[in-house]
């Protein structure tokens, strides 16, 4: 990723919603926010048909056991990790 991608990403209108809405309907149930904050979370969560949701770090907590304890969330859920 250059600064022309990061550039249009800012200035563009990004179709964050649809996209999701999309691979949903695709049958994608599981979505994994890897940042460090999982802000997009909750608008993954208002998406019918999204089933598991989960990021990789949060806000204060970027250690290896908040990305185990994500990864362990997948797995409580049937899936493997």
């Amino acid at each position: 990723l250059d600064a022309g991608y990061w550039y249009r990403n800012l200035r563009q209108t990004v179709h964050f919603h649809t996209a999701i809405q999309q691979l949903t309907e695709a049958g994608h149930t599981t979505y994994i926010e890897s940042s460090a904050h999982p802000v997009l979370t909750y608008s993954i969560e208002e998406t019918e048909g999204a089933q598991t949701i989960t990021g990789t770090l949060r806000r204060g907590e970027g250690t290896l056991t908040r990305l185990l304890t994500s990864a362990a969330h997948l797995h409580t859920h049937g899936h493997p990790v």
